[in-house]
């Protein structure tokens, strides 16, 4: 007669929480394992050794403050003077005033290599600079999950950005949910806020929320939100990743939580 060994659903359950689902380094170089219940498990230190030097890079732009700036280059006074400064095509990051600018001396200045300016010789803003896109300007990592309920919305993160009118930004967001009754709607929304008050959903930037069927009670599923938008103002706010139960009452869980925005420049 053949034996058959089995487990308890309780002990099946145990397994299923401690399996690792997901994994980052973080910035002490060792490798944080998730596992499906939402623990971490430090696995130590990944980092290999010191490699060796790379090669050198090209120079970034030079900047500094308006003061700085005139040490630098000086402050031409004379036509000879402008049209040496404009004929080197400097480009300088002016702090105070947030902007790349260029020295360019007036059209038809003696010794003048160079494009010139309808305007008095001077320093000028670099509009083209500007629409550059200016890769990643936040990152949120969190492990411990959050529990949201029906009929209100709960903020799982927030990511502080200063938005510039015009500029678009896209919104990456990963997350695992653990559900508690199948079936039952979550929706994911993009709102903005002025407060870091983490009870303060604010407003939608994202109107349509992703809605999807959560898991059954003890079944995680990882997820993947993207959102892109073209900031209307210029204003320093709280972008914030919300979640709500959109039919049904039960609770639920969303953990391992990795929330990106990246300034995509100006179209």
């Amino acid at each position: 007669m053949a034996t058959v060994t089995g487990l308890t659903k309780e002990r099946m359950l145990e397994i299923e929480s401690q399996s690792v689902v997901n994994g980052y380094v973080n910035n002490m170089g060792n490798l944080i394992l998730v596992n499906h219940g939402g623990g971490a498990i430090d696995a130590g230190d990944v980092k290999g050794p010191q490699g060796i030097q790379g090669a050198t890079g090209q120079s970034g732009i030079p900047g500094g403050t308006t003061a700085i700036r005139n040490s630098t280059f000086g402050v031409p006074s004379t036509d000879a003077e402008k049209a040496t400064l404009a004929n080197k095509s400097v480009s300088w990051y002016n702090i105070d005033t947030g902007v790349i600018e260029t020295y360019l001396a007036t059209t038809g200045t003696p010794g003048l290599n160079v494009n010139g300016t309808t305007k008095p010789s001077g320093w000028y803003h670099l509009p083209f600079y500007d629409r550059l896109p200016k890769g990643r300007i936040a990152r949120v990592v969190t492990i411990p999950a959050k529990t949201g309920i029906a009929g209100t919305w709960t903020v799982l993160d927030l990511a502080p950005v200063s938005l510039v009118s015009g500029r678009v930004y896209r919104v990456t967001y990963k997350y695992n949910t653990l559900g508690s009754t199948a079936d039952q709607a979550i929706a994911i929304e993009l709102r903005k806020s002025a407060t870091t008050d983490a009870t303060e959903a604010g407003t939608a930037i994202d109107d349509t929320a992703t809605d999807y069927l959560a898991p059954a009670a003890a079944q995680g599923r990882t997820s993947f939100y993207e959102f892109e938008f073209t900031a209307t103002a210029t204003e320093t706010v709280n972008l914030k990743m919300c979640a709500v139960r959109a039919t049904g009452s039960t609770t639920f869980e969303i953990s391992g939580r990795k929330f990106s925005v990246v300034d995509l420049g100006a179209q």
